[in-house]
């Protein structure tokens, strides 16, 4: 039977969740957020410090067994004795468990896999233990993995050895009965757990690397600890922006959904010069298991609204639309003109159609493409992601109520709030001018671009590019374009080029090293693959590029554009894999003045 097969069924069937975290160097631990005063006679700067790591207290509750939840004080019995989980607390560690049983090939694998990549990974704000489900012989077990583990660490230098002998621990308690962890395990029976440096038990991913035959790696929990890290650094960076929080969808369970919000009036708008998204998409209870399984598309849109708000025609009787056959000519569908509001509340035209019965006619067609952001779905993981969408903000000028439209192929407890804040930039967003979009990617691919030119305020303080690029397609083609090729874009402003690419496609650890920039890690799937422009379980990034001194205020701008693989046309071949699909490049871009 084949081992990956038999994992997963093995995994979905009972419910077991896994492990994860990493760093690989420690400029990259280093938090933005000021550590915790030290009010101590002590004189040596404290673990936390030395680290550059943001400090919290011990919290005294209250507490819970579930995923979440605040983990309350434990003692475990070790090799080396008790240990004490709030005599131990330093306020910017965490704690990962990783579970053995007898008879599962996936914690074998991990237990016995690279202890030199596991260690070379680890970020070092972490203790790892090690406990097993087998009862009568948990002793045993775990001195097992510390036989594998110590000779390797052995060979490390004195301050790594001095270092991870405090830090990795085999539990002698069987696992269930280990404190507030066996409370947590009695429920979700998993394979492994995480503390993060909230004090708070979290659900660990799928630990097996695809690039290695989909065996359990031990490097892969460090992973989750990298997550760990990544979460301080981004909820401080979102604290620091000191900004007026405006929320579109409150974690309300949606797939696909229109909702409106209220900005504040244009007079306050005009002192926001920066606009961030957050967006959090949670799966619920049982976690993994309701999270949509594949690496899918999902965006945000502006959407233009109706002048009249409730359809005045919606019942009155009209031609509908009627075929043409062999005998009789094809019929039109009787329209009646409208209008729509736009975000930045000009008003522009458009139709109400006849519906197919001739019973009434439909809502106005106000159109809803403006995209606002776009990300990708892990593998049946939950997500948070910020994203800066500065440029944007000329959409928002006047303030306002703001319709706004998510789409996703599945149904999350959507959460997305807009961030707004002033960051002492040149300007305020003011004009936004549509440039290119993508299509297919081929050897016709540029011949649908001509130059584009686009007047420039002669009070313009800063003009950017504004663009939003993922390459998607695999399989059919020899090179894999456009998720696994390095496509490039060449942008040109009034001939001055400038170039996005996509270095780190191709690269098995391409997305694993993305995880401080927002990656979800121990996806069930090909997460850890660089892609064309985004990963799974991540924000596709916008590209912004200030060309400002590629113009002249007062005058025209030309701007053009082509998309190369390896600095000509892409001219695809067919695999022969059939499986798959051709290129496509999924893209928006804008020219974007500030005054």
């Amino acid at each position: 039977m084949d081992v990956q097969a038999f994992d997963l069924r093995l995994y979905f069937a009972l419910g077991l969740t896994l492990a994860a975290g990493c760093l690989s160097d420690k400029e990259s631990q280093k938090d933005t957020a000021s550590t915790t005063e030290d009010t101590s006679e002590a004189t040596e700067p404290t673990f936390c410090e030395t680290q550059g790591l943001a400090s919290v207290s011990f919290s005294e509750g209250p507490f819970g067994s579930d995923y979440g939840d605040l983990a309350g004080d434990f003692q475990l019995n070790t090799l080396d004795g008790p240990w004490s989980f709030s005599e131990n607390w330093t306020g910017c560690d965490t704690y990962i468990f990783l579970m053995h049983a007898s008879g599962y090939d996936y914690p074998d694998q991990i237990w016995n896999s690279s202890v030199k990549k596991f260690l070379d990974a680890s970020p070092l704000n972490v203790h790892y233990f090690f406990l097993s489900y087998d009862e009568g012989s948990e002793e045993e077990a775990v001195a097992g993995i510390r036989d594998h583990i110590q000779p390797k660490l052995e060979r490390r230098d004195e301050e790594e050895q001095a270092h991870w002998s405090e830090r990795l621990h085999y539990v002698t308690d069987n696992a269930w009965a280990a404190g507030s962890i066996g409370s947590v395990l009695a429920s979700r029976g998993t394979w492994a757990l995480g503390i993060d440096r909230s004090q708070r038990f979290r659900e660990i991913g799928y630990l097996s690397d695809p690039a290695e035959g989909w065996e359990g790696q031990l490097k892969f929990v460090t992973h989750e600890a990298r997550l760990y890290n990544h979460e301080v650094v981004r909820d401080a960076q979102i604290a620091s922006w000191e900004s007026t929080t405006v929320t579109a969808f409150d974690g309300s369970p949606i797939s696909s959904d229109t909702i409106d919000f209220e900005l504040p009036d244009a007079a306050i708008m005009s002192e926001f010069d920066t606009l961030h998204l957050e967006l959090e998409l949670g799966c619920g209870d049982p976690y993994t298991e309701v999270c949509g399984e594949w690496d899918y598309l999902v965006h945000a849109y502006n959407c233009q609204r109706p002048a009249v708000e409730e359809n005045p025609y919606s019942a009155t009787t009209c031609q509908p639309y009627v075929a043409a056959t062999e005998s009789t000519e094809e019929v039109a569908a009787d329209t009646l003109a409208c209008d729509c509001i736009q975000p930045n509340s000009e008003t522009v035209e458009s139709t109400h159609t006849c519906n197919t019965e001739g019973t009434g006619y439909g809502d106005c067609a106000c159109s809803c493409d403006e995209e606002l952001g776009r990300w990708v779905t892990s593998y049946a993981r939950s997500g948070h992601w910020i994203s800066d969408v500065s440029p944007l903000l000329a959409r928002f000028a006047q303030g306002g109520t703001q319709r706004v439209r998510f789409s996703s192929s599945y149904t999350y407890e959507n959460t997305l709030t807009l961030h707004l804040s002033n960051s002492d930039k040149a300007g305020t967003p003011s004009e936004i001018y549509p440039l290119f979009k993508g299509g297919s990617f081929n050897q016709d691919y540029n011949s649908r671009y001509e130059p584009i030119e686009v007047d420039i305020a002669s009070d313009a303080k800063r003009v950017e590019l504004f663009a939003v690029i993922s390459g998607h397609g695999w399989g059919a083609e020899v090179d894999n374009c456009a998720e696994f090729c390095n496509h490039t874009h060449h942008f040109e402003v009034n001939g001055v080029e400038y170039t996005k690419e996509h270095t780190f496609v191709g690269n098995d650890k391409g997305c694993i090293d993305q995880i401080e920039n927002g990656t979800v890690p121990n996806q069930f799937g090909t997460w850890p693959y660089g892609r064309g422009g985004w990963c799974p379980g991540k924000q596709v990034d916008p590209w912004i590029v200030d060309v400002t001194e590629a113009v002249t205020p007062g005058e025209a701008a030309t701007i053009s554009y082509k998309g190369l693989f390896q600095g000509a046309d892409y001219v695809p071949t067919a695999s022969g894999a059939g499986q798959g699909f051709g290129a496509n490049i999924n893209m928006r871009s804008h020219l974007v003045i500030s005054r």
